[in-house]
């Protein structure tokens, strides 16, 4: 970091200390709230991060600063997770690890457009760091389709969001598409990778 300061990249003098969040959703879902966009878990979510604001708020300093963000703490959430269950605490037992979104990843039912308010501005409006929503999609959109969901994005106040599709590979002659396939549309091969 000093070598990185004194040729003029960064600024000492602007870093901060982040106190980073993971496993809103278990928390909720341990008091018994449905992790979906609704009045109670929009008011736990702003207890737990206005909380954490205003403690940031009061400890900094000029010298001293703090952001909150989530984050997906990697290999941590897992780690987490496994700790927690060894050692008696509840866990959901649908996954292995702790979520990193104001939405549950593997819900099914939480629509594209509730991923977006989710990671609006009435969930994240007290965070000053970082909240991305990872849109996955099983496919590419229209350009009318990616245009709306970025006005949405802007209207809700969703400022970090990423469009995430999966491709798939032939391990044969390694043609890719930008969907799923199981026989490869060029040799016919089943032998695919995602």
């Amino acid at each position: 970091m000093f070598t990185a300061s004194k040729a003029g990249y960064i600024s000492m003098s602007k870093l901060y200390s982040t106190v980073g969040l993971n496993g809103i959703n278990e928390a909720a879902e341990y008091l018994g709230l449905k992790c979906s966009y609704n009045d109670g878990y929009k008011e736990f979510c702003h207890l737990i991060t206005g909380t954490i604001s205003e403690l940031n708020k009061k400890n900094s300093t000029k010298k001293f600063q703090f952001n909150t963000e989530f984050v997906p703490a990697e290999s941590l959430s897992s780690k987490n997770y496994k700790w927690d269950k060894e050692d008696g605490y509840w866990v959901p037992e649908d996954r292995n690890l702790y979520n990193s979104y104001f939405y549950l990843a593997s819900d099914p039912n939480t629509s594209i457009l509730d991923r977006f308010k989710l990671h609006g501005r009435e969930f994240t409006g007290t965070l000053d760091g970082g909240v991305g929503l990872h849109c996955n999609l099983n496919e590419h959109l229209s350009k009318e389709q990616y245009s709306f969901l970025i006005d949405y994005a802007i209207k809700v106040g969703c400022s970090y969001f990423t469009f995430n599709i999966p491709n798939c590979q032939c391990d044969k002659c390694g043609h890719i598409e930008k969907h799923h396939f199981d026989v490869c549309p060029k040799c016919g091969s089943t032998e695919t990778t995602d």
